[in-house]
């Protein structure tokens, strides 16, 4: 084994009969804080299956900057009674309140993902926003060519 804190190849004394290194010990006595990021890792898991070890390895990221955030959120706001399953939703709506937001602005959203915006309550971009016409008609610039669909809808 390698360490940067265990130089020599000393045998732990309170391990008598097995006669441990020091570095097994020590890793031992540590990997309490592994076992408890894996249990809330398994609790609140944004890990879906993949084959991907790149994508396998963003999940586990997720995961860890979740309970990390968690636990920062926690200890600047003692106060706060929020759970760790409330606070990863706030914090999965406010990061994609913008792209929302944005998206939102298209003229040819869908008429059912409008609602669910409008019913989610990011409606400050859709309101006042109506469909504006060109004036004639012409060639969607959405659909594939093939459908060859005429619109005088922006």
């Amino acid at each position: 084994m390698i360490s940067t804190m265990h130089h020599d190849t000393s045998i732990d004394s309170s391990t008598q009969r097995q006669k441990k290194p020091d570095i097994v010990t020590f890793y031992n006595s540590t990997k309490g804080g592994v076992d408890t990021v894996d249990k809330m890792c398994g609790s609140y898991n944004t890990a879906r299956n993949t084959r991907r070890w790149p994508l396998a390895i963003f999940y586990h990221l997720l995961n860890t900057i979740g309970i990390n955030s968690f636990i920062l959120h926690k200890n600047i706001f003692p106060e706060s009674n929020m759970n760790r399953r409330k606070f990863l939703r706030e914090i999965s709506r406010d990061l994609t309140r913008p792209f929302i937001s944005r998206r939102s602005s298209l003229p040819r959203l869908p008429s059912e993902l409008r609602k669910k915006i409008e019913k989610h309550g990011e409606t400050s971009q859709l309101q006042g926003m109506e469909r504006k016409r060109k004036g004639s008609s012409g060639r969607c610039s959405v659909c594939p060519r093939k459908k060859d669909k005429n619109t005088n809808i922006l």
